[in-house]
């Protein structure tokens, strides 16, 4: 496995200090934007090599808690027959 450059680790680790930062902040300004920028590294340094360890121990967080956290989750395609079981019909209920 390639060791972790220090660019990707200082990418890492600001943007998880943004996520605090603006966790801080009224009414949470800038979270979303800064918890996008946080998974795209992560999944950026997934991409290059880096384990779910390192980015765990980079995070202050276990592996299996990172992976949870960070995966890639696959979009769920949604056919006419799920879509029946989200919403009742339209004249259930008369």
């Amino acid at each position: 496995m390639p060791a972790v450059s220090e660019n990707t680790r200082r990418r890492i680790v600001e943007a998880a200090i943004a996520v605090d930062t603006a966790k801080r902040q009224p009414n949470h300004r800038g979270l979303n934007g800064a918890r996008k920028r946080l998974r795209a590294n992560v999944l950026a340094a997934t991409d290059s090599g880096v384990s779910w360890q390192e980015i765990g121990e980079m995070l202050g967080m276990c592996r299996g808690a990172a992976y949870k956290r960070f995966r890639r989750i696959p979009m769920v395609r949604r056919t006419p027959r799920a879509e029946a079981h989200l919403e009742p019909p339209l004249n259930a209920g008369g």
